[in-house]
């Protein structure tokens, strides 16, 4: 096994969908420099934690686009991820979990409401399909920054 840590941007100047475009280009270089490393560059996969299982499942979910290197992950592992931005506009979730509302409203650049087609389109949820690698869904039922329901949902 060799590990890759994917530097995605994170800042509040930089709103969606930049980090997903960061880990995409990351795959891509992973793969193109797979050999020179003496890697094998298929398979892959994502792992990461709240944020970062968002950006797991997005990145293992995401439609393949008709670019000549993959961006295609066999496998991943989403640890505690919002799995549907647009359920956190509600406002029983936004009271409940006010940390999710305030980092997803920096995420999406605005109000929740306001960005709901934006949200909807970094929602991994969005692009479930029989054709989704294996996914490996974790998720405390007490956390208390993302709503358990996130991944039932998602599953």
């Amino acid at each position: 096994f060799a590990v890759a840590s994917i530097n995605y941007r994170l800042r509040q100047d930089v709103i969606a969908s930049a980090n997903l475009e960061d880990c995409l280009a990351a795959v891509r270089w992973l793969r193109v420099s797979a050999e020179a490393s003496g890697l094998d560059d298929n398979p892959l996969g994502d792992w990461g934690p709240s944020a970062g299982g968002h950006l797991a499942a997005l990145l293992g979910s995401w439609p393949e686009t008709n670019e000549k290197i993959s961006t295609r992950v066999q496998a991943v592992c989403d640890f505690c991820g919002p799995s549907d931005l647009t359920r956190i506009a509600d406002p029983e979730i936004r009271a409940e979990f006010p940390v999710l509302y305030e980092v997803t409203e920096q995420y999406l650049g605005g109000p929740v409401a306001e960005r709901a087609e934006l949200a909807r389109q970094v929602s991994p949820l969005s692009y479930v399909s029989k054709d989704l690698p294996p996914i490996f869904i974790v998720h405390c039922r007490h956390d208390s920054v993302v709503p358990v329901e996130e991944s039932q949902i998602y599953y």
